[in-house]
């Protein structure tokens, strides 16, 4: 549960230092605010209301995000990759794999899977 807490901490932190010009994704696929409904760690699955969160990612069309965690949001950049969108600041980049319709994003063992909500 700590490695959890500490991924989205960590994920949030980078995503408000993100910098740089917008772009134009309106004709992606990805435009929209994607919710995480459940996170995995270790095998152990665990829906966001079990872990009693809320984590939302809006990619926006002039190619910039905004995550929010339990009311925390930070302001960022993302692009659209052959696999799904990538998420990154000068020093990390978070891969958002596309898996039919969802979003899933692992990091140091922590899976969290994303739907779209609009």
């Amino acid at each position: 549960m700590k490695r959890i807490v500490s991924f989205i901490s960590c994920l949030i932190v980078c995503v408000c230092v993100l910098m740089g010009c917008g772009k134009d994704m309106s004709g992606s696929k990805y435009v929209g605010t994607w919710k995480a409904t459940k996170g995995e760690y270790s095998g152990v699955e665990l829906s966001m209301e079990d872990l009693n969160s809320e984590f939302t990612v809006e990619l926006k069309d002039n190619g910039k995000a905004v995550v929010t965690f339990n009311g925390e949001s930070g302001n960022g950049n993302w692009d659209e990759t052959d696999n799904g969108v990538e998420v990154s600041d000068s020093q990390d980049t978070f891969a958002f794999k596309a898996d039919g319709d969802n979003l899933v994003v692992e990091q140091d063992g922590v899976t969290f899977t994303f739907e779209k909500t609009k």
